[in-house]
């Protein structure tokens, strides 16, 4: 059994705009909610093996935070180009090439991609994927490259907002 959880990154800050989008930062209320998501997964258990981030500043603060909360190494995130703007079927091909090696894997990235895999991989109608929020997809398979399309079967969508930390 394959599992994936795939992350929104946190909350960026907009009060730059010399900044390029793949250089904003996350903001206040990002740099809070990624260590408590961090922290909820540790309470539940919820570590996966791997982490793989969009290079964008945004999603590396948000994949390094959850590390660090999760108590993982930060050896554990690889950051992948393609990502960063990427379509569904980019973020397919992505899953799709994960070493089996990994039972479990977190896909930290961007939004309106997020949304549209997650409805993609199980047909559950998402309405929107807020920042920070994390969702848990479980497959049958032993074998990254037979995801596609409802696969998936959801297990949890945590949203910042809707957990008491």
């Amino acid at each position: 059994m394959k599992t994936l959880y795939l992350v929104r990154h946190a909350k960026s800050d907009w009060g730059d705009l010399s900044l390029k989008d793949i250089d904003r930062p996350l903001n206040a209320r990002g740099l809070q909610n990624a260590p408590k998501m961090g922290m909820k997964l540790k309470e539940k258990e919820e570590i996966p093996q791997l982490i793989v981030s969009s290079p964008a500043t945004r999603t590396k603060q948000t994949a390094d935070l959850l590390c660090e909360q999760m108590a993982m190494n930060t050896g554990h995130i690889v950051f992948i180009e393609n990502i960063y703007e990427a379509s569904v079927r980019e973020l397919l091909q992505i899953v799709n090439a994960f070493d089996n090696k990994y039972d479990s894997v977190m896909l930290v990235c961007h939004n309106m991609a997020v949304t549209y895999i997650a409805e993609y991989l199980t047909y559950a109608d998402i309405g929107g994927f807020p920042t920070c929020g994390v969702m848990k997809i479980n497959f049958d398979f032993d074998d990254w490259a037979l995801i596609s399309e409802n696969t998936g079967e959801k297990d949890f969508f945590w949203k910042p907002k809707e957990l008491s930390f």
